[in-house]
């Protein structure tokens, strides 16, 4: 069966049965209904609906933070086009940006990486200095950010090695010391001799000798890094993905795991610094540890109730209001930020963004929330004929995949209760759920036909809904499918979730892909 990566055509094989919490209210009616008329469908069986406005901000952001005085935000891509994008908080408007890509060619005639670290530190004179991960190449750039919120490539690097040979380290996550003297990194691979085990490095942005590392478990991704009181200064926590722990080293070195959840990938700590938040991508989870005894004090589910027919939530990241009453989560297999009432320890609603949440920031007054958007809010269609005259050539989907930020005013209860319907209808697949008979099916031989849309194998069949004009490999060629689809069945509209083989496997074979791969699919081809 080819992959149909053609997204003019819709139609699904699978629903996915979404129930309603007691707490979603009713489908949208009425006025809200409108919005079933302008929803952009998905080749993943979901429908967008996303709020707010839309800036672009290049190919899969990965990381946005907020900048120290709160009127800028900051965004880092990880895809084709690899950008570094300041917006005013006040509008989503952009202020500047610069371009890794281009910025590439002057330098050194190599494509520049960038991946999922960034982080601001102490303003001087007024420039705060930012921090931004380049993943394989092992090096963490030090741009300027002004007033103005004109960012500036110093065109500095930190190396994350240890200086030893061999040592090839991938930087992700990143944070400070108080004083920002002190730049930690998680080391996201894993120890070439035992396979197994990754590191933190932690350098000396003064000094400058090589980085000092601790050995933790394997694929180190998320850090943060206790600058509050005195007490716990030193003080830093790294998730692992692959063993589902949190690993917290002391001032000594010495370390110890907090189990978690599967495949932890955000933290954040509280004002006080009293609480740190673990997204467990992997479980649908948020992970609440207190930072005085380092145990798991409560876990809250960001998934609805039920769920039997979702593949998964997928919490990504997330921001505190400012009276830390709420907890805004991105949960990007919904397509959606998730809004947990932490007095009451519990889900309270989802607002719809675009497709693929993998950022949030709020506002310093609390009342507007940004949030990228990995994959933007609209479909691709990377199959588009050439236009005669119109100097367009064909479209890798890699590339044109277009990621956002939204930005959007803070919802009250009310209209939170029309935005959850919202999202659990957007979750809910193409048709009413319904009970499935059996009409004597004792085998299924799922084959897979990768690399090739179903026109390019199937589009002279006249029974399908395809494009003889499209066929490369017809009759002639491919009897045997040819043959498999006239005396089965011809899937001429299932359409292939994902966008490359990478994260294709996945999807064929899983219902869904992970975080990981969702992720680092595209910067790996970026």
């Amino acid at each position: 069966m080819p992959f149909r990566t053609t997204a003019a055509r819709f139609g699904a094989i699978i629903a996915l049965t979404l129930p309603m919490a007691a707490w979603a209210g009713q489908p949208p009616t009425g006025a809200a209904a409108k919005a079933d008329a302008d929803a952009m469908r998905l080749v993943t069986g979901k429908t967008l609906t996303p709020s707010g406005g839309q800036t672009n901000v290049g190919s899969f952001p990965t990381h946005l933070v907020l900048s120290p005085d709160g009127k800028y935000a900051l965004v880092t891509t990880a895809g084709s086009r690899e950008r570094l994008t300041v917006l005013r908080v006040g509008d989503g408007m952009t202020v500047s940006r610069i371009d890794f890509d281009a910025l590439s060619k002057v330098l050194k005639g190599k494509k520049q990486a960038l991946y999922f670290g960034l982080v601001c530190g102490n303003p001087v004179a007024g420039q705060t200095p930012v921090y931004a991960a380049r993943g394989g190449e092992g090096l963490v750039s030090v741009l300027s950010l002004s007033e103005a919120g004109i960012l500036t490539d110093t065109l500095q690097t930190v190396s994350i090695s240890n200086g030893m040979t061999g040592d090839a380290p991938f930087v992700a996550g990143l944070a400070l010391s108080a004083d920002g003297r002190v730049l930690y990194a998680a080391d996201n691979s894993v120890d070439p001799q035992d396979g197994v085990r990754g590191s933190l490095r932690i350098v000396d942005l003064v000094g400058g000798t090589p980085a000092t590392q601790v050995s933790l478990p394997g694929y180190p991704y998320a850090v943060a890094a206790f600058t509050a009181g005195t007490a716990g200064i030193g003080k830093v926590y790294v998730t692992s993905e692959q063993r589902g722990v949190v690993s917290v080293i002391d001032v000594a070195g010495q370390t110890r795991d907090i189990a978690t959840g599967a495949q932890p990938i955000a933290l954040l700590l509280d004002k006080k610094q009293e609480r740190l938040f673990v997204a467990n991508a992997g479980s649908d989870t948020i992970s609440v540890i207190d930072t005085k005894t380092d145990r798991v004090r409560q876990t809250i589910l960001v998934r609805p109730d039920n769920a039997r027919g979702l593949a998964g939530a997928t919490p990504t990241s997330f921001a505190l209001s400012p009276d830390e009453s709420r907890l805004y989560v991105t949960v990007a297999d919904m397509n959606a930020v998730a809004v947990v009432d932490l007095p009451a320890g519990q889900l309270a609603g989802y607002v719809p963004v675009g497709w693929y949440p993998t950022g949030v920031v709020v506002s310093p007054d609390g009342k507007r929330l940004l949030v990228a958007n990995a994959k933007g809010v609209a479909a691709r269609n990377p199959n588009a004929k050439p236009v005669s005259g119109v100097g367009d050539p064909a479209r890798y989907i890699e590339n044109i995949i277009e990621g956002t930020v939204t930005t959007l005013d803070v919802p009250g209860l009310p209209d939170l209760k029309r935005a959850t319907a919202r999202v659990l209808a957007n979750n809910s697949g193409w048709t009413a759920a319904q009970p499935f008979v059996n009409p004597g099916i004792k085998h299924v031989f799922y084959i897979i036909k990768e690399n090739r849309t179903y026109d390019q194998v199937l589009g002279d069949l006249p029974e399908g809904n395809g494009d003889p004009s499209l066929v490369l490999f017809g009759r002639d060629v491919t009897p045997n499918l040819h043959a498999l689809a006239e005396r089965f069945v011809l899937l001429d509209n299932f359409y292939c979730c994902a966008e490359v083989s990478g994260d294709g496997w996945n999807w064929s074979t899983g219902g869904m892909a992970s975080e990981f791969t969702a992720r680092n699919v595209p910067h790996n081809y970026g």
